[in-house]
């Protein structure tokens, strides 16, 4: 496992610590966020997870690394290219 998945209890509890802060920061911009509404379905939260969903459907997988890599001038980064 990598770091990200080893320690993804932490990273979700930060996240959490850091969502009430904002929260507990900036109310009114989280308020408003939170009124953002079409046909009574909360529109970021819609946003958000269909973003969730859409990589799975369509099969994009964001690890994925060219094989040529030491052959050619690009960086080593992680891509999204979609899995045949």
């Amino acid at each position: 496992m990598n770091v990200f998945e080893r320690y993804l209890t932490i990273w979700v509890a930060l996240c959490i610590v850091i969502g009430i802060g904002l929260g507990q920061l900036f109310p009114t911009v989280f308020q408003f966020v939170g009124r953002v509404e079409v046909a009574h379905i909360n529109l970021p939260v819609a946003v958000l997870v269909w973003l969730m969903i859409i990589p799975m459907l369509i099969k994009i997988d964001f690890w994925y690394e060219t094989a040529t890599w030491p052959w050619t001038r690009l960086p080593r980064t992680r891509c999204w290219y979609l899995r045949t």
